[in-house]
């Protein structure tokens, strides 16, 4: 029986979701959260990265760093099917801002799946230098999407 109170729907987006950090720590640690049963009942895992990777290479990738990292390395088929479809991958250079239209558009469609406005979390898995881009173009992206709103 579940004595703790679990989230409300979440999407969380991994900047670096390619990288070593999310990899060998975050993934992981999400997955633990996951057979825990501390992850929301609705969640979306959103690993955002210039590797070209499809959805099914992402989670195998992230399977492997779970294998190597997580501290139940032994990965139970149904657990990590589970916890696996809640998890894709956007390809995209966060230094540029042609790309915050998808993120914008998968907040959207996730709202439409759970029928709730979710948590969003946006965690940067990059170098420091990065930071800045990103929460700069970020911000254009929702200042043209404010302004686009109050207009209508």
């Amino acid at each position: 029986m579940e004595n703790h109170k679990r989230p409300s729907a979440t999407v969380l987006f991994i900047f670096g979701g390619s990288g070593d950090l999310n990899f060998r720590k975050l993934s992981p640690a999400l997955y633990n959260l996951f057979i825990d049963n501390w992850m929301p009942e609705k969640f979306s895992i959103i690993g955002i990265g210039r590797t070209d990777f499809s959805d099914s290479d992402y989670r195998g990738r992230l399977l492997d760093g779970i294998k190597q990292f997580s501290r139940r390395k032994d990965v139970a088929d149904n657990q990590w099917q589970a916890f696996s479809q809640h998890v894709s991958y956007l390809k995209m250079d966060a230094e540029k801002d042609e790309k915050y239209d998808a993120i914008s558009e998968l907040v959207q469609k996730k709202e439409a799946e759970f029928g709730e406005h979710p948590n969003i979390i946006f965690y940067m898995a990059v170098a420091p230098q990065l930071v800045p881009d990103i929460a700069k173009n970020w911000a254009k992206k929702i200042s043209a999407t404010i302004k686009h709103t109050q207009e209508s």
